[in-house]
């Protein structure tokens, strides 16, 4: 992204607010867009000799680091829930391999198998997708 051009933007409304324009930008880049334009403030507060200016401009660095760490948090909570999904999902097709697999209706479940199907089901609970009846016939497992 050209940060200077998109700041040409800003600079070319006199009405548009700092924040407004921002938020028009995908959050991870406004970091660089923040700092872009404390870096074109500071160039002219000192051409025109606004030392305060200056001073309050700093601020930005910290807006910018929250905004990033903001994101960086954000991107590793959903990886987490991408990982525990794909984890249950490698569950669910080995059981249901061990459930074609078998002849007989009376299937041997180890204590692994027994944890990940009651995993499963704690999941689908604590996010609404448990289905009683579909589970019923396990309903003496869990």
């Amino acid at each position: 992204m050209d940060y200077r051009a998109e700041l040409e933007i800003l600079l070319d409304d006199e009405n548009m607010k700092f924040e407004t324009w921002l938020s028009r930008y995908p959050i991870q880049e406004c970091p660089n867009l923040i700092l872009e334009y404390k870096k074109v403030m500071q160039k002219y507060a000192i051409e025109i000799g606004d030392f305060k200016s200056l001073e309050e401009l700093q601020e930005l660095d910290e807006l910018a680091d929250k905004i990033e760490n903001f994101t960086i948090d954000t991107y590793a909570a959903k990886q987490e829930k991408f990982d525990e999904i794909e984890a249950l999902k490698r569950k669910i097709e080995a059981m249901k391999e061990l459930f074609l697999k078998s002849d007989s209706k009376e299937i041997s479940l180890s204590d692994e198998v027994l944890t990940d199907l009651r995993e499963i089901v704690k999941y689908l609970k604590s996010h609404g997708l448990y289905d009683e009846e579909m589970w019923k016939p396990l309903k003496h497992l869990l």
